[in-house]
């Protein structure tokens, strides 16, 4: 629950930083709240994540550290905590 509340934070925040005119030029990723969370996923997951990072990081650097944030957080420290989760579950 940790895990998705902390994507569902995420998403709210990518949806109220990215939606506006400046960003309008046919990216798509933070258009509706259920495209934001399928591309917060998608950034979670890191299976693609510089096709959602760079074309924002073009049009404004400072938009990298929303993305570093999240990146950070979610990959080295709750992924993290849930290995750990898992790796004292399974050796008790």
């Amino acid at each position: 629950t940790l895990i998705i509340s902390y994507i569902c934070i995420f998403t709210l925040l990518g949806y109220v930083l990215f939606n506006n005119d400046i960003y309008k030029d046919g990216y798509g990723f933070f258009i509706s709240v259920p495209d934001t969370m399928f591309n917060v996923y998608v950034l979670f997951t890191t299976s693609n994540f510089p096709d959602i990072i760079f074309p924002y990081w073009k049009i404004h650097n400072w938009t990298i550290i929303y993305f570093v944030i999240f990146l950070m957080l979610g990959l080295y420290m709750l992924l993290n905590l849930m290995l750990a989760v898992f790796y004292n579950s399974y050796k008790q």
